[in-house]
């Protein structure tokens, strides 16, 4: 399992595919975005490790979500898309 902060590039993928080419092993590779628009916020208090699936993108917030009517210092849920598996020597995407 290999996860990037932010996406893999084009040339990073054909760089790994040359990888489990040569080595003959299977890889997964998930981007991990921090920075974007999506936030949670709740009239209460949320309780840590919740997370939900939005199209085709998982939503993880490790930590406890105090209330908060602004939208200023409210935390920002890590990204997961992109899911990548090893397929005949090459990456393809899959579903998280």
């Amino acid at each position: 399992l290999l996860l990037k902060d932010g996406g893999f590039y084009a040339d990073e993928i054909k760089a790994l595919e040359n990888i489990i080419d040569s080595y003959q092993i299977d890889m997964t590779t998930i981007d991990v975005v921090k920075r974007h628009r999506f936030r949670f916020l709740a009239e209460s208090k949320l309780p840590r490790r919740i997370y939900t699936k939005i199209g085709e993108d998982v939503y993880l917030l490790p930590h406890a979500l105090p209330y908060s009517s602004k939208l200023e210092g409210t935390p920002i849920p890590i990204r997961l898309s992109n899911k990548r598996t090893t397929k005949d020597g090459k990456l393809v995407n899959s579903t998280l």
